[in-house]
């Protein structure tokens, strides 16, 4: 299944990848899946997306399609499909 990626402020993997949006060949079936696969694809991305058993960072937001995964223990069973879009986003707060 390919599914587009994307990371938005998240400048030190962008840079690195030389763009924001990457289309990425997976062979899950979940949101869960797809963070194994960048872990093991993107090792710049382990520590700052994701961790090194692959679940998703505390600070990083999930968008599945645009729209925000608001129940983040159910973030790893969300299904995807072939075509979809998920965003990595990561939380900045400060003042």
């Amino acid at each position: 299944m390919k599914v587009t990626v994307e990371f938005l402020s998240l400048p030190l993997i962008t840079m690195k990848l030389g763009k924001k949006k990457i289309d990425m060949e997976m062979r899950g079936a979940t949101v869960g899946d797809l963070s194994r696969e960048i872990a093991s694809k993107i090792p710049r991305a382990v520590g700052m997306v994701v961790n090194k058993d692959g679940t998703i960072d505390d600070d990083i937001r999930v968008y599945l399609n645009g729209q925000d995964t608001i129940d983040r223990a159910g973030i790893p069973n969300l299904p995807l499909k072939d075509g979809d879009n998920v965003t990595f986003m990561l939380l900045v707060a400060g003042g």
